[in-house]
């Protein structure tokens, strides 16, 4: 189970980093590097909780583990799909906005010709070129299945937020020893501590031999003894 739960890992790190370092590179950041290791925030905090729920002795903490893996996967996937559709989008923006750059250097030519405005011509492609550029960035912020406001500035600190959560609620929940479970047999090791045998009281000692009336032998000693007493004084 390690085995699998660590190799999906790697595969949806590999898919998912990729995409994030590709934004933050055309997002221009000052410090790109450093950058890049805040965006591996909720990968790293994927793995520690795979490893916590196969290996961990509270039990608690390895079902919600579990739960909270599953949880933070699916929200770094959306992120990176997200990221990917604006991907192709820009590259599908981008190839339109060269046909239309092509297109207006065309007309722009054939109309300097006809025309010795030639600086207002040329200003005016500019001008509809820019707008068109400015109008493609929009649409490519649009076409994302996350909303624009979300992808403008908070994506990386909510997959942040959100891992410091769960790992603090991880830690949170190794501190209760009611639940520790170190041979992982899904019971407590406090419900399965031997407890020492109970002596029972119903249990009665046998009763002593009664006395006899000489104050110290049994009747049947003092018999048999005055018996051979008897035997000895009428030999002689």
């Amino acid at each position: 189970m390690a085995f699998v739960g660590i190799v999906l890992w790697f595969l949806l790190a590999a898919w998912s980093l990729s995409a994030f370092w590709q934004h933050i590179d055309e997002l221009g950041s000052t410090y790109p590097k450093i950058t890049k290791l805040g965006a591996m925030a909720g990968e790293v905090a994927l793995v520690s909780l795979i490893w916590w729920h196969c290996f961990n002795k509270h039990i608690n903490v390895r079902k919600w583990s579990l739960i909270f893996s599953i949880a933070l996967a699916a929200a770094i996937l959306v992120h990176a799909g997200a990221l990917r559709g604006m991907g192709e989008a820009k590259t599908a923006q981008q190839t339109a906005e060269d046909r239309l750059e092509e297109k207006l250097t065309r007309m722009s030519k054939e109309q300097m010709k006809e025309t010795k405005r030639r600086a207002d011509v040329a200003k005016g492609a500019q001008k509809q070129l820019a707008d068109a550029v400015r109008a493609g960035n929009d649409n490519v912020k649009n076409s994302s299945i996350l909303p624009r406001w979300y992808l403008d500035g908070w994506m990386y600190s909510v997959l942040f937020i959100l891992s410091l959560f769960f790992v603090g609620c991880a830690f949170w929940m190794m501190m209760n020893k009611e639940d520790i479970d170190a041979n992982f047999d899904g019971i407590p090791d406090r419900l399965q501590e031997p407890t020492a045998p109970q002596v029972s009281q119903s249990r009665q000692l046998p009763a002593p031999p009664s006395l006899g009336n000489s104050g110290g032998f049994p009747n049947e000693i003092d018999a048999h003894a005055t018996g051979r007493l008897e035997g000895k004084d009428s030999r002689r």
